[in-house]
């Protein structure tokens, strides 16, 4: 497979491949860790957050004891101050799943961004904001200085259909859909109908999805978050800042 499809092309790829969606404390770690060693999986995380080193506890990343268990991709390969999104998940994602494959064994795709999965899957518009610094910095500024909920209602306006998909607390996603108008002149939504197709057709995928009932999610979310705060989720945040990684980073923005 080669790791960077031509653009009027499609590669097809006939090996299987297993993915695990579900929303955040359902379990998801643990059964991929269960289908890793039954099926000789390794797993490629689908996280947004994961990728940043030095944030373990925030992020909840497989331990170092789970991460012995099965080969895990995508995890801790970019410092916190380094700006991450959907397109570099997706070259990412696609030389780790090829390099799966040439080792016999079988991709595992599991994680919470659903955001990159329909990146890989179906693919992604091909706009490139990271050439308007000025434009992402000027939002950062406004997301310290006048909060997530001033810039969401900023996107209700130009963008109410890709509002009504995003969190106000979202702000990864938030700050994404503003820029892209920014730069543009155009909806995020718009841009998104007229997306390109994905460069890679999986032929042989299993999805798997976990749910459950929505009291008992609430529970593990807040019984999540209290051993978060036990493990010491408030020395790590401190230790970024001694690091130099201040709040503007949006990496921090989003723990």
């Amino acid at each position: 497979m080669p790791m960077t499809p031509d653009k009027n092309s499609q590669v097809i790829i006939d090996a299987p491949v297993l993915v695990l969606v579900g929303p955040t404390a359902i379990g998801k770690t643990a059964l991929s860790l269960e289908l890793a060693d039954r099926f000789h999986c390794e797993i490629v995380s689908v996280d947004s957050m994961q990728v940043y080193r030095y944030m373990d506890i925030g992020t909840a990343k497989p331990s170092a004891a789970e991460q012995g268990r099965a080969v895990h991709h995508l995890i801790d390969i970019v410092n916190p101050d380094h700006h991450f999104d959907a397109a570099q998940f997706v070259r990412h994602a696609l030389a780790a799943v090829d390099s799966i494959i040439k080792a016999g064994r079988i991709p595992l795709l599991t994680g919470g961004t659903g955001m990159y999965l329909k990146a890989l899957l179906h693919g992604l518009f091909d706009f490139d904001t990271a050439a308007h610094k000025t434009v992402r910095r000027d939002l950062a500024r406004q997301l310290v200085d006048k909060g997530n909920q001033q810039l969401y209602e900023q996107l209700l306006q130009v963008d109410p259909e890709t509002a009504s998909r995003i969190h106000p607390n979202d702000v990864q996603r938030l700050l994404r859909a503003l820029e892209i108008f920014l730069v543009s002149g155009q909806p995020w939504s718009d841009h998104l109908r007229d997306q390109s197709s994905a460069p890679v057709q999986f032929k042989n995928i299993r999805l798997f999805g976990l749910n459950c009932d929505r009291r008992l999610l609430y529970e593990r979310i807040e019984n999540r978050s209290r051993q978060m705060l036990k493990d010491g989720l408030i020395r790590e945040v401190e230790g970024l800042r001694e690091m130099g990684y201040t709040s503007s980073l949006l990496s921090m923005q989003s723990i």
